[in-house]
């Protein structure tokens, strides 16, 4: 992958990431998905606390996925 193409890159980490996301991550740099991932772990909605445990986390993540695919 190029600079340029890095650049145009939107794909972030996702919990529920299509086929696409997923081939686009992939082709990545390490370095790129590192920086990636720390840039969205250090938004400050991710750093609160939760009461929920990461099952519970996760079921809600696959319910919402689910309600997308229709």
């Amino acid at each position: 992958m190029t600079d340029d193409t890095i650049a145009r890159s939107t794909v972030m980490p996702s919990a529920t990431p299509s086929d696409a996301d997923i081939a686009e991550w992939q082709a990545l740099p390490r370095d790129e998905q590192l920086r990636r991932m720390r840039l969205a772990l250090s938004h400050a909605e991710v750093n609160a606390v939760s009461t929920l445990t990461m099952e519970q986390i996760r079921e809600l993540g696959r319910a919402k996925a689910a309600t997308r695919r229709g």
